[in-house]
């Protein structure tokens, strides 16, 4: 369901279904997470035994409070794996640890909005991310993302902002691979966005979760829009939220933030992180073992193929089944998500109830 049409579903009623399907026969399209054959089990055991066996990490980052914006060598670590990854360089001062991008989220609506203020979102968007702006009581606006493209719509954005219809605070993108249409933004409009973002000081909140899940070496993304904003002179106008829930899993809660260190400084400064000692230095240590040792570069990239190779199954078996003239799904390049355009209007909860067994 789109941004629109998924307030009649709470999001109580999303998360049930996802987890009474979890483990069942069906597949469960409510969230998006890799399939239980995707998780590196086997990876993380033997990184723990390397962390607290006779490894080349001092094990006592993994048991010990840490610095506010986490570990400096997992941010050495991290930095040099994004910027091989990226293929554009980040610098380990440019990097606070997370506990994945919904806690990035929330951290950053607390810090640089106040409640009322108005935070722009693509329609169709991410739909657990209306909670968290809803928690903190911000005006969301929905915009329609570019028809021609599929994803977020600068003219859009542009012309509400120079005729004075919306004076946002913040602008929540997912710009590659995006949840759920699929679609990935291209570097001339993440350019304009980043310039608008300068112009109408608005702050700019990237879900940058899929941008290392391209499946080919082609359809490697753009830049992430705080690399992009530093070339281009802006860096304050953007925070670049990752994530290792969509690349090792979930229930690893971590993930990392990069921006300007002006800006990582405010988010620091949380009274809830220097009580206690910043944010996962266990699961970072353990990470930090996996970038050093060539784990996490080898799984990545067999990730990529597996998910390729059922995104390309899925789109066939989808569109082998609808009826002629109806709208295809969408093919995407990487990430998580199809987008299968609905006759409007549609009722989701029917839509989403588990098909019976073949």
């Amino acid at each position: 369901a789109n941004a629109t049409h998924s307030q009649s579903l709470t999001m109580a009623d999303l998360r049930e279904a996802s987890w009474e399907q979890a483990e069942s026969q069906y597949i469960n399209l409510c969230i998006g997470q890799p399939h239980s054959e995707l998780l590196p089990g086997a990876m993380l055991e033997q990184a723990v035994g390397e962390v607290f066996g006779r490894g080349s990490i001092d094990k006592r980052h993994a048991l010990q409070y840490s610095a506010n914006l986490g570990t400096q060598t997992f941010h050495a670590a991290l930095a040099d794996f994004l910027t091989q990854q990226y293929e554009h360089t980040v610098s380990k001062d440019e990097l606070m640890t997370t506990n994945g991008c919904s806690q990035a989220l929330e951290l950053a609506c607390q810090v640089f909005a106040n409640p009322g203020d108005t935070i722009v979102v693509e329609d169709p968007c991410y739909h657990y991310s209306f909670q968290i702006f809803q928690d903190n009581k911000l005006n969301i606006v929905n915009l329609a993302q570019d028809p021609n493209v599929g994803s977020f719509n600068v003219d859009a954005l542009e012309t509400a902002l120079r005729t004075g219809e919306l004076a946002p605070r913040l602008v929540y993108v997912i710009p590659s691979f995006h949840n759920p249409s699929g679609a990935t933004m291209p570097r001339d409009a993440r350019v304009r966005l980043l310039q608008l973002a300068a112009e109408f000081d608005f702050l700019i909140l990237a879900d940058e979760v899929y941008q290392l899940l391209h499946f080919t070496p082609a359809a490697r993304p753009p830049p992430v829009l705080a690399t992009l904003a530093a070339e281009l002179g802006c860096p304050h106008v953007v925070l670049s939220m990752g994530s290792f829930s969509k690349i090792i899993g979930p229930g690893l809660r971590l993930g990392w933030i990069q921006a300007h260190s002006s800006l990582l400084t405010a988010l620091g400064n949380r009274g809830y992180i220097s009580s206690g000692g910043g944010l996962n230095p266990l699961a970072s240590t353990i990470v930090e073992q996996l970038i050093r040792s060539g784990a996490l570069l080898t799984h990545l990239e067999s990730l990529r193929v597996a998910l390729g190779r059922r995104c390309s199954s899925f789109v066939s078996l989808i569109n082998d089944a609808l009826p002629s003239g109806a709208p295809k799904v969408s093919d995407p390049h990487g990430g998580y998500f199809l987008w299968l355009p609905l006759p409007h209007p549609s009722p989701a909860m029917p839509t989403l109830a588990p098909a019976p067994a073949p």
